[in-house]
């Protein structure tokens, strides 16, 4: 029993000896690694975005086609033109192919706008650079016009001159200023994006592009 009792007794001592040497707040932390950024989307989940808005577009044009088809053979008079106007034929590009595949995407994903655009305010510097970005950039496009139409005829002019004269300013820029840019930053610059934020800007530019 004596010896007994010496053991414990040492191994008490021991212990409390090596905790006096060695307290608690002197033992270096463990290594935490930093937490790794998250980002909404994966460069898969963009690409199959991609994927997606492509297989939608053929698959709507190839309706649409049939529809057209099949009332020219109803009607020999029937004009594609007086069916679907040149503006309604924007709307139908910038909502069902771009608007409505990003919609049921983000349902799917269960992501939020703000996750895939962030939006910032824009300081006065900001302002004052698109300002002068838009006006140094007319003389580059009013020569590049100018070259495409020796091969292409300007197809948009035309259709924004017929589409003011018929529809006024306000569908005007509801179908070319306001339409567009919202649905177009959503789908590229926003789901299309965002899986390539985490490379290199000039590659991932690239790629969205």
């Amino acid at each position: 029993m004596d010896n007994n009792n010496r053991k414990n007794q040492d191994y008490i001592d021991l212990r409390d000896g090596f905790a006096q040497s060695y307290p608690p707040q002197h033992v270096p932390p463990a290594h935490v690694p930093p937490p790794k950024a998250k980002f909404p989307f994966a460069p898969k989940n963009s690409n199959t975005f991609v994927l997606i808005l492509i297989l939608a577009n053929i698959f709507l044009q190839f309706m649409l086609g049939i529809a057209i088809g099949i009332m020219m053979i109803l009607d020999p008079g029937f004009s594609p033109a007086d069916f679907f106007p040149a503006w309604g034929q924007i709307l139908y590009i910038q909502i069902l192919v771009l608007g409505v595949p990003s919609a049921i995407y983000l349902i799917i994903k269960r992501k939020h706008i703000k996750e895939i655009l962030p939006f910032r305010r824009l300081g006065w510097r900001n302002v004052l650079m698109i300002i002068g970005l838009s006006l140094l950039m007319q003389p580059v496009l009013m020569l590049i016009n100018s070259v495409s139409q020796l091969v292409f005829p300007n197809v948009i002019s035309d259709v924004m001159l017929d589409m003011l004269a018929e529809g006024g300013i306000l569908l005007s820029l509801a179908v070319f200023a306001m339409i567009p840019p919202i649905t177009e930053e959503i789908a590229f610059r926003g789901i299309g994006f965002a899986g390539f934020r985490h490379v290199k800007i000039g590659t991932a530019a690239i790629i969205n592009g």
